[in-house]
Order: structure tokens, then sequence, then C-alpha cells
């Protein structure tokens, strides 16, 4: 399993540094924001499994958390459950895409 774990940083820092608020979109005045690919990092991290999808999640929230506020990070910290629970239904047969909008 450790070895599995190295790739955890690499899917932390594959979408988001290279894009930064680039793909963000921020209307402050209705507390709407969506960033264009956020959840990619957490889409791959399903093939390596759940400790990884929960690790690519919580440091997700951590960094929406940093960036935009508590009330965007809550709503991140929903791709740590979607993360372990995809990986769960892709261990157990279930195609990828299908686990993906299940």
């Amino acid at each position: 399993m450790l070895p599995w774990l190295v790739f955890s940083p690499l899917l932390l820092w594959l979408f988001p540094s290279p894009f930064g608020r680039t793909l963000q979109f921020v209307i402050p005045a209705v507390g709407y924001s969506a960033t264009l690919a956020s959840r990619v990092s957490v889409m791959l991290s399903i093939v390596v499994g759940p400790v990884v999808a929960a690790l690519v999640g919580v440091a997700s929230t951590i960094g929406f958390s940093a960036t935009l506020g508590p009330v965007v990070a809550a709503r991140t910290s929903t791709n740590i459950l979607f993360g372990v629970v995809t990986t769960l239904a892709v261990k157990r047969g279930m195609p990828f895409p299908k686990a993906l909008f299940s």
C-alpha cells in the first residue's frame, strides 16, 4: 500500500499547480465559486485506492479552505466521501464510468 501513497502528492500537484486561479471563477456577491477540473485529481486517485482518494480529498479541502474560505471547503469536503465510496465500488467490480456517475 505504501508505494501507492507516492501518487498522492503527484495527483495533488498535477492539476491545481499549473492552473492556479486561472480556472477558478468566483462571484462574491452571491457566494458562488467554481473551479474547472477540481475533481480530476480525485477521479484519478480512485484508480489508486481508497486511502489515496481520501488523502487527495482532504488535501483538496485544505487547499480550498485556504483560498476560498470555510463554506467552499465544506462543500469540497464531499470529495473525501466521493473518492472513498467510488473507489470501493470500483474495487467490487463496478465499471469505472458507472461508479463515477452513481
